[in-house]
């Protein structure tokens, strides 16, 4: 019996070639899938690591631009502070409470109304490991057992430069940020650094 001549089919040669084609375009397209995923999450992390900062920069200009007071008439640290508070890192700024525009004496029990200290404090890799990493907010700092926020995470280093050391009224501020803050910087662990300088105009150094 004699097949028609018009009949088609494959061969064990074309249906390789025509296996590996297809297994070449799932590959590319699961490759290609595979690295926007990885891009996006990357970009995700650094993207917060970014508002997270923009917020806290912001929250200590508004609060540290109310500081007031005269290092030369009421004596260095008298207006900035930057001792360790508990081994931790920390700034600590007397503030013009009561909007007077005077720096008032210290009073025993002050309020938020009154001019009172407030503190940062970073706590660094040191102490428990849910309170590492961290950025404190004092908002009327007596001691170290005062009411506090945490205002940020992920921070793995903090500097500050007084600028009134040098007869200026600012801070300079730099705060490191890290997704994973204990482990070393990769693409899959972003850092992000932000700078600012926070001007103190109510504060006179001469």
């Amino acid at each position: 019996m004699k097949l028609p001549l018009n009949r088609k089919s494959l061969t064990l040669l074309e249906l390789l070639v025509a296996v590996v084609l297809f297994s070449l375009v799932v590959i590319g397209f699961s490759s290609i899938d595979l690295f926007s995923n990885y891009h996006v999450l990357s970009s995700d992390k650094r993207a917060r690591l970014q508002n997270e900062l923009y917020l806290v920069i912001e929250h200590m200009k508004k609060e540290m631009g109310k500081a007031v007071g005269n290092e030369v008439a009421f004596g260095a640290n008298s207006t900035v502070n930057l001792d360790n508070i508990n081994g931790n890192q920390a700034i600590q700024v007397y503030l013009d409470g009561n909007g007077n525009g005077i720096r008032d004496t210290l009073i025993a029990s002050p309020t938020e109304n009154d001019d009172h200290w407030i503190a940062y404090v970073f706590t660094g890799s040191t102490g428990a490991e849910a309170d590492r990493y961290q950025i404190w907010y004092y908002p009327l700092f007596i001691d170290s057992n005062s009411a506090h926020e945490v205002i940020a995470r992920h921070i793995y280093a903090i500097t500050v430069t007084n600028g009134l050391s040098s007869n200026n009224n600012y801070l300079d501020i730099e705060l490191f940020t890290r997704w994973a803050p204990g482990v070393g910087y990769s693409t899959k662990n972003p850092q992000v650094n932000m700078q600012a300088r926070i001007n103190m105009h109510s504060v006179s150094t001469n």
